[in-house]
């Protein structure tokens, strides 16, 4: 196999595999989605995002935090086989528990099992235990069906302007 080959094979394998972050952008903005699956990452310029940066380091001060498994990123997998994902915001997100529960989904579609998951919201010291029945199994097979849909356009979908955009690093592109 040439150079050309592998190279492909590289970017179609990391085109079909999906993350928490495009289940989290697919409930919460389609346009956030594509860019973000193409490679085009704003949140480098993002304060929030340094914010929540910020609030990780502080959260997760001695614990073991960004987890990698097969190219997915968990904020925190504890001893006791519980994964922990924390938000810097103070509501509870759809888009929030499902990126979270597309962990424990993962690592199912992937033969490890016994595993719990914590959505944490420090700020306004919510916790939310999440566990994975077999009707968020098929929301989850419906979002990665729409988010594999959505990537494969070859241009983004339309912005809508939603009360978060105003604080969205990708503002500028989508209504500047």
């Amino acid at each position: 196999m040439d150079s050309g080959s592998v190279l492909q094979n590289i970017i179609n394998t990391q085109q079909e595999r999906i993350t928490g972050m495009q289940v989290n952008y697919y409930l919460s903005c389609r346009t956030k989605l594509w860019l973000y699956s193409h490679s085009i990452s704003l949140e480098h310029t993002s304060e929030l995002i340094k914010l929540g940066e910020l609030l990780h380091q502080e959260y997760f001060n001695s614990q073991r935090k960004d987890v990698f498994y097969d190219g997915v990123a968990f904020d925190v997998i504890k001893p006791n086989k519980q994964i922990v994902e924390v938000k810097r915001g103070t509501r509870v997100r759809e888009c929030d528990i499902y990126q979270t529960l597309y962990y424990l989904y993962y690592l199912e579609k992937h033969g490890v099992k016994g595993f719990t998951a914590v959505l944490t919201y420090p700020r306004a010291r919510k916790k939310l235990v999440l566990t994975l029945d077999n009707e968020k199994r098929k929301r989850l097979d419906e979002i990665i069906r729409g988010i594999r849909e959505i990537v494969k356009q070859p241009y983004p979908p339309p912005p809508k302007k939603k009360k978060f955009c105003q604080g969205c690093a990708y503002f500028d592109f989508c209504f500047g």
